[in-house]
């Protein structure tokens, strides 16, 4: 019976373990925030507390004269450290900017970030592609020379879509960084 009970709370604790979960606060202090195991849960303002220096991007309008419906929050890049943030396999280097796009009813929608990644991160990043969708526009092929590419995936589950605008930076031989990666991880629950 004692046995039975210990199975069944070991497996409780398992099944309610889906991984590290991120600290609840950003910055040096609390740790590798990843962005890709964010929950779109978090307040931005609470979430955000701990940065030494973050401020709201000014609100645009859009083509036809109307206000974006999101606020971006963003870190200043002086106090983006290294290793502050983290996506799957990639640290984000110091000085790199986060964006986090924040809906009117203060709900964290959207997060955002850039980096340049070498051939082998590129290829770990993606590990062989089963998740995600070519969505890249013909046109657009067309127009950078098949450097270019739009993948998509959505996980239902947690109800995210993960978009990565990738350019390929470089040929074979040239000096530099071989992709420049933009990542957008966004809510879709209404």
């Amino acid at each position: 019976m004692i046995k039975n009970i210990v199975v069944m709370m070991a497996v409780v604790f398992f099944i309610s373990c889906n991984g590290q979960k991120n600290a609840e606060f950003i910055g040096r202090a609390y740790g590798v925030f990843d962005l890709n195991k964010i929950t779109f849960k978090e307040n931005p303002d609470h979430l955000l507390s701990k940065v030494e220096k973050y401020y709201q991007l000014p609100t645009e309008k859009t083509v036809d004269g109307k206000l974006l419906a999101y606020k971006i929050y963003r870190i200043l890049p002086e106090y983006v450290t290294e290793g502050m943030f983290s996506f799957k396999n990639i640290k984000l280097k110091k000085r790199k900017i986060v964006d986090f796009y924040v809906d009117p009813s203060k709900q964290l929608k959207e997060v955002e970030f850039s980096a340049y990644l070498t051939e082998k991160e590129y290829r770990d990043l993606l590990g062989g592609r089963k998740e995600f969708k070519d969505i890249t526009p013909e046109n657009v092929r067309k127009f950078n020379n098949n450097k270019y590419e739009i993948l998509q995936s959505t996980d239902h589950g947690r109800q995210v879509e993960t978009t990565f605008y990738i350019l390929k930076s470089k040929d074979e031989g040239e000096p530099g960084t071989d992709y420049f990666l933009r990542v957008s991880v966004k809510s879709i629950t209404f």
